[in-house]
């Protein structure tokens, strides 16, 4: 199962793993926003938590570092490097 993360769902991360293990999932697979033409420049930037620029950037980091996250099943997939740079 996927999962886009971004600024209004980034703290349901947990329960999505959750879900994926009540469902059998055998890979459950993050990834943060891309920007293909859907929304203005203005509200991607509001919905891109990932960036560092992002007031609730601090945040997701730290929910990256969540326990449940730590699953082997789990797959940060292009938030790993968010989750890999130096604080």
């Amino acid at each position: 199962i996927h999962m886009l993360v971004q600024e209004n769902n980034f703290d349901e991360m947990p329960a999505f793993v959750a879900l994926g293990a009540r469902l059998g999932a055998d890979h459950i697979y993050f990834s943060h926003l891309v920007n293909w033409g859907t929304f203005s420049e203005e509200e991607c930037a509001r919905r891109s938590i990932h960036r560092p620029s992002h007031p609730r950037h601090g945040e997701l980091r730290a929910m990256l570092r969540h326990p449940s996250l730590q699953d082997p099943r789990v797959d940060l997939g292009n938030l790993s490097e968010v989750a890999r740079t130096p604080v």
